[in-house]
């Protein structure tokens, strides 16, 4: 399958490489474990970003954050990006759910959800303005907004190409996810980022099994096809904090 409109490596991943190298990335090798931060999120949120959330509308955030130096330049554009991203797989399968009658697609919606609040997390606890629009296909960075509209109009069209949007969300969360992997020694965003990843596997499995189903081969257009074997070789993995 081939799409020209979407470049195979992410440009703003690039460009933030690029501000990577002017400004240094923070390499902080003194760190320290917080509490818990589900024991932890009101405080957290007090006088800060969050402050106007209650308890309730806070993400369960059941999990350990590593804390180190205050997040550079770099890290705070990657948690931003990463939580579009994964509101624009969120989205694209709430509209599929509602299109084609395929379990799938409700059920990953749910764990790209599940993606959304853990990144949350991280940008409560570090104080990074939520960029995250509450209204379904709206987003703040233009490349993400490209690429929900490029998958919208392949994923309506029929079920394959449904499926085949789904196997390209997922491949194309992967490598954004390792490349933004290479920028940080935070532990706690590797961390969130490396279950996102298994979970991004297993659903591209899910979904090339589908394809198969309908007698099509879904073909990688952002990882490697060894590194797409490699993942359906493994098969379906647990991912959980």
């Amino acid at each position: 399958m081939k799409m020209n409109k979407i470049s195979v490596l992410s440009t703003t991943v690039i460009t933030i490489a690029a501000i990577c190298l002017i400004i240094g990335c923070s390499k902080d090798n003194t760190l320290m474990k917080d509490a818990n931060l589900a024991n932890d999120n009101v405080t957290i949120a007090e006088d800060l970003l969050y402050s106007d959330l209650t308890v309730e509308e806070l993400p369960d955030c059941n999990f350990e954050i590593i804390s180190s130096v205050p997040l550079d330049e770099v890290e705070v554009e990657m948690l931003k990006y990463v939580r579009e991203e994964e509101k624009m797989a969120h989205d694209v399968y709430y509209v599929l759910s509602g299109i084609y009658k395929k379990p799938i697609f409700n059920k990953i919606m749910e764990s790209e959800q599940d993606h959304m609040d853990k990144v949350l997390c991280l940008m409560i606890h570090y104080n990074v303005e939520d960029p995250a629009s509450d209204e379904i296909g709206e987003f703040t960075n233009d490349q993400i907004q490209e690429l929900y509209d490029y998958l919208i109009d392949l994923g309506t069209k029929n079920i394959i190409d449904g499926l085949t949007a789904g196997a390209i969300i997922e491949d194309h969360d992967i490598k954004d996810l390792n490349d933004w992997m290479e920028l940080t020694v935070k532990e706690s965003i590797i961390s969130v980022f490396t279950n996102i990843v298994c979970g991004s596997g297993n659903h591209i499995i899910s979904f090339s099994d589908l394809l198969d189903g309908f007698g099509t081969e879904y073909s990688p257009i952002y990882i490697t096809e060894t590194e797409y074997q490699d993942i359906l070789d493994a098969g379906s993995q647990f991912c959980g904090f």
